[in-house]
C-alpha cells in the first residue's frame, strides 16, 4: 500500500476526514495530494508528522473561506507559516520573557 511520509493512505483518509468532503477512498487514492489540497487539507500530512490530528472538516472549510477573502483583498495566496522547533523545545527567549513578566 502506498505511503506518504510513513502514513498509509487509509490513515490519512480517516484522520483528515476526507470522506466527509464527499470524496470516496478510491478517488482519494488516485490523487491523494491533489485531493488533500482540493478539500483544504493540504497540510494534513505535515500536521500528522508533527504528532497532531489534521483540521476537522468545518475548520478546513473555514480556512478555505478565510483564505479566499484574504486573496480578494489583494494579499498573497501563500500563507506565512511559522515552522516549529524540530526538537519541540520552547523558544528560550519566550520562556525567559514569561518568567520575567511573572516576577516583575
Amino acid at each position: 500500500m502506498e505511503k506518504i511520509h510513513g502514513f498509509t493512505l487509509t490513515e490519512i483518509f480517516e484522520q483528515a476526514s476526507i470522506g466527509k468532503f464527499g470524496v470516496s477512498f478510491e478517488q482519494f487514492a488516485s490523487a491523494p495530494i491533489a485531493t488533500l489540497k482540493l478539500v483544504g487539507q493540504g497540510d494534513a500530512v505535515d500536521i500528522m508528522r508533527a504528532g497532531f490530528r489534521p483540521l476537522l472538516p468545518t475548520q478546513a472549510k473555514l480556512r478555505q473561506t478565510l483564505e479566499a477573502k484574504w486573496q480578494e483583498q489583494g494579499n498573497s495566496a501563500e500563507p506565512r507559516r511559522r515552522y516549529r522547533n524540530p526538537a519541540r523545545q520552547p523558544d528560550v527567549s519566550m520562556v525567559c520573557s514569561h518568567r520575567i513578566a511573572l516576577v516583575a
